[in-house]
């Protein structure tokens, strides 16, 4: 954002848990009018908040007192910037800066409801004020009265039915329904094709449902829209790696790693993009300056263990995968070190481990569906198997053959031949032989009609010869 004599707050500043509204002395051209979704005082491209320009009712002795309440807020000094907002509204108690920094205050200084009193008061006067909307929404959620939180922002919505902003925060407010989230990040492109929350939360949200080629799609546009946004090149790279574009996921995180030589993101995902891409050497030199395999942990001994299980060497990755999942783990670490304790034939463990990880994240159950049809392969459960297989292929859109799994869920080729051959049509029966030692398939004539024939034709011999 661009520097006032009182800077706007940074988007990390937004982030805190109650945000205040800077006061700048001239309109802020350079806001991010996304900002929001993370900031209950955003500034929003059709409101008045934070700008006050020349133009404002108010005059400069107020606006200066304005900016100086809004310093010692952001100060913590919570007892004199009081008294400036409460000096500032008797005055003037339309001044919504201050009154919304002034709601702030009163929140952060354990005084929700009355804070909630202030903005309900002031949307009572001003119909038209999103932004007591949003403050009253942030509130509720903090409060965990998140039906309140949602029903405001609907009421919003139907208010200011064009407010990008809206959007974005129902969308948040509706987290555990996947298709209302994503029909109002819609709503928002739809608004403002740029918003980069909109498009990175959205391809973020696809990656979770395994839409890969969605979220590819929509990541796109946001790498395009801002190309520096490194959180939107991190999962653009995990789209493509998913998909099996290997080498577009390999340039991206070469690009990333640049600049974050010791990131275990960058650098782990540049890794395994390379075992993925059966270029195991060029893992191998990726993780080299990070030393011998037994001293890698996390992300990197994930890596460095996959690359021994792609290899073929389930034992030698297995105490990396261990040491990876120490800490509990991602499910692709959890999901690799099954894969290497089952072509060791130690499927309790591996069963075991499964188990527990579903259990505790139930989330994952798409990612394991194919190892759990594994292991009941190996436990001789052929039919379990292909139940739970045809699972897992019905919750990747992007399945075409087993061969995807390899990128899918990250299965090594071991595992990807045990399922194709799970995933083979089974063979035909053969054919039923006849008591007497004479082949019939179904659709020959029976016992009894070829009996009858041979009377036919012998009664035909015997007439045969009498004419002769």
């Amino acid at each position: 954002m661009r520097a006032a004599s009182i800077t706007m707050l940074p988007l990390l500043a937004c982030l805190m848990l109650i945000p205040c509204v800077a006061l700048a002395q001239q309109p802020d051209a350079g806001a991010n009018k996304d900002a929001g979704i993370n900031a209950d005082a955003a500034v929003d491209k059709d409101a008045a908040g934070g700008k006050d320009t020349p133009d404002s009712p108010w005059d400069e002795e107020t606006r200066k007192k304005g900016r100086e309440a809004t310093g010692l807020l952001q100060q913590k000094k919570y007892e004199e910037a009081e008294k400036l907002f409460v000096e500032i509204l008797d005055k003037t108690p339309d001044f919504e800066e201050v009154l919304l920094n002034y709601a702030v205050l009163l929140e952060r200084t354990k005084r929700p409801d009355k804070a909630l009193e202030l903005l309900e008061a002031y949307r009572k006067r001003k119909p038209d004020a999103a932004q007591a909307y949003f403050f009253i929404s942030g509130i509720q959620q903090r409060q965990k009265k998140d039906a309140l939180a949602l029903s405001i922002m609907e009421e919003a919505a139907t208010k200011f039915p064009d407010n990008t902003e809206v959007h974005l925060r129902l969308a948040r407010l509706n987290k555990n329904d996947d298709s209302k989230v994503i029909a109002e990040y819609k709503r928002a492109l739809e608004l403002d094709p740029k918003s980069n929350v909109a498009l990175n939360n959205l391809g973020a949200l696809y990656l979770r449902l395994n839409r890969y080629s969605e979220a590819a799609a929509i990541l796109e546009e946001y790498v395009k829209a801002y190309p520096r946004a490194a959180n939107g090149r991190f999962n653009l790279a995990m789209a493509y790696l998913s998909l099996g574009r290997s080498e577009e996921a390999i340039k991206i995180y070469q690009e990333l790693s640049v600049n974050r030589p010791k990131d275990p993101f960058a650098v782990g995902g540049l890794c395994l993009a390379h075992v993925l891409a059966g270029q195991f050497d060029k893992a191998d030199e990726v993780l080299k300056p990070f030393g011998a395999p037994d001293a890698l942990s996390g992300a990197f001994a994930y890596c460095a263990g996959l690359r021994r299980l792609f290899a073929g060497n389930a034992a030698e990755a297995t105490p990396l995968l261990r040491k990876a999942t120490a800490d509990g783990g991602q499910t692709f670490f959890i999901i690799a070190l099954i894969e290497s304790l089952r072509q060791q034939k130690q499927l309790d463990e591996a069963e075991s481990l499964l188990a527990e990880h579903v259990k505790q994240h139930s989330s994952a159950s798409n990612l394991t569906l194919p190892y759990q049809a594994l292991l009941k392969l190996d436990r001789g459960k052929r039919d379990e198997a292909r139940v739970l297989l045809e699972q897992a292929i019905a919750v990747q859109p992007d399945y075409k053959n087993t061969a995807n799994f390899a990128h899918l869920v990250r299965m090594p080729a071991k595992g990807v031949e045990a399922l194709q051959a799970l995933s083979a049509p089974p063979p035909a029966p053969p054919e039923a032989k006849s008591g007497c030692g004479c082949r019939t398939t179904e659709g020959s004539p029976s016992n009894a009609a070829l009996l009858a024939f041979a009377l036919l034709g012998l009664g035909m011999l015997r007439r045969g010869r009498r004419g002769v």
